[in-house]
């Protein structure tokens, strides 16, 4: 990934923090003849004393992406933003041209999968409580009958990703003056998330 200063965001917390806000990302993975495939599944990140964590998931075991993964090859994550075409139109002067803001993580790791039901139910568990805890009326597993969840268990593959390291591209206006800055977030077109975003890296 191509990332043009003064883009690289460097503040470790910060970046935590964005890819802890990533509920789905894209996985690629490379088999020995260059062949590629990429799959786009629900994660979480969870603590594991490093710098940033570790990435766990799930998918079928149908899913030819599974055998790929077990191989303990690296692995590319890619962790996006939404992201806002931003108009010169929406600055005074209107000067300059057409661009995108937005947040790009390249997360790069050494995958495994895991069969062992016991430790995909926990992965399971960890990813339904991370996005029932948002509803009102929340849904468990423990809802469903004993049988249901077993034959659950034995059609998924957990999957966990080391993170090794990553390319980070906060394309957040930073080569803008503040002028102009303010004045873009002004429109509506930029999501809340995004603005948080753009004010937080041009500390406004």
């Amino acid at each position: 990934m191509y990332i043009k200063s003064p883009f690289n965001e460097i503040d470790n917390q910060e970046i935590n923090k964005f890819l802890k806000s990533c509920s789905f990302v894209t996985i690629v993975s490379s088999d020995n003849n260059g062949k590629m495939i990429a799959s786009h599944l629900p994660i979480n990140i969870v603590d594991d004393n490093s710098l940033h964590g570790k990435i766990i998931g799930h998918l079928s075991v149908d899913n030819p992406h599974s055998e790929l993964l077990s191989k303990n090859k690296e692995t590319l994550v890619i962790f996006q933003s939404e992201s806002s075409y931003i108009s010169p139109s929406w600055t005074e002067e209107r000067k300059g041209v057409p661009t995108q803001s937005f947040i790009d993580i390249h997360v790069y790791g050494t995958s495994k999968i895991i069969k062992d039901p016991t430790k995909i139910h926990e992965i399971l568990d960890v990813q339904v409580n991370s996005r029932e805890s948002r509803q009102e009326d929340s849904w468990s597993s423990d809802e469903l009958p004993n049988n249901s969840y077993k034959n659950l268990l034995n059609n998924i593959n957990g999957i966990e990703i080391s993170i090794e390291h990553l390319r980070v591209n906060y394309r957040l206006l930073q080569n803008k003056s503040s002028k102009d800055i303010k004045s873009i977030l002004k429109s509506d077109e930029i999501s809340d998330n995004l603005r948080e975003q753009i004010k937080f890296a041009n500390k406004i």
